[in-house]
């Protein structure tokens, strides 16, 4: 290699970061180091440490109980208990990192944990000369569990819903765009009831109702002929009437 020629990766090392990626660096570096908290979300009996006035720029709602005269600003930290903690933890987690993951997303962090990880198990395995403790030996870390596509779809709209209840806008238009993507890559009149059977029992808005109704516009009559759908209880019947009459107005588009 000539003395004037350089790597990538040095290349890369004297290229300065943009503004964004700075900004972006700086967030997760107060998050992951926990550097000046000043206030607490709690949820349930735990505990979220957030900085107050980056949750204001990010949350009306926020920016209201925390600046204004309310207890919530004396004291401040609120009580989030009408969602459920993994919710929450990753509404804070998009507050600092603009993304959070689905309990999918986390099972597959599991399957792709470091290499260096499992051979260390492994090693750990062959260093145990106790045959009774080799037999009953397992590796270590969380037992993975199995999600759905249509669990996933409930994440997302658990996390529009609180989007919408803390008015926190971002989120809000990221979890639509979840939702709207996950509708178009993963098609199936079953797994599409399977969806509805779900999410219509959270607290759905009509922007999702609207983009569950455009997603199944072009597919109506596959709908309409699936056993599951035709085995729907009444009140979600009721539901899917509501949907077919947007299915409608949208085909007349």
């Amino acid at each position: 290699m000539g003395r004037g020629s350089k790597t990538k990766r040095e290349r890369d090392s004297l290229t300065p970061p943009s503004a964004e990626s700075y900004a972006a660096e700086t967030l997760r570096l107060l998050f992951t180091k926990e550097i000046g908290f000043d206030a607490v979300i709690t949820c349930r009996g735990q505990q979220f440490q957030i900085h107050k006035s980056l949750a204001a720029v990010r949350s009306d709602f926020m920016r209201t109980a925390f600046y204004g005269k309310f207890t919530e600003a004396a004291e401040s930290r609120f009580l989030a208990d009408e969602f459920e903690v993994e919710v929450v933890k990753q509404m804070v987690h998009f507050l600092y990192h603009g993304s959070y993951s689905t309990p999918a997303q986390k099972n597959m962090a599991y399957k792709t944990r470091a290499v260096e990880e499992i051979v260390a198990q492994v090693e750990d395995y062959w260093s145990t000369s106790n045959q009774a403790i080799r037999r009953d030996w397992q590796p270590q870390g969380q037992t993975e569990q199995s999600v759905s596509t249509a669990e996933t779809m409930q994440f997302h709209v658990k996390m529009h819903n609180i989007a919408d209840f803390y008015l926190i806008e971002s989120l809000s238009k990221y979890s639509s765009t979840c939702i709207q993507r996950l509708l178009a890559e993963r098609w199936n009149p079953d797994v599409f009831c399977d969806m509805l059977t779900l999410c219509w029992n959270e607290t759905v808005d009509d922007s999702i109702r609207e983009l569950f109704a455009k997603a199944a516009a072009p597919r109506v009559v596959a709908l309409l002929d699936t056993p599951k759908f035709q085995q729907l209880d009444c009140e979600l019947r009721l539901a899917f009437d509501y949907l077919v009459l947007r299915i409608n107005a949208h085909k007349l588009k």
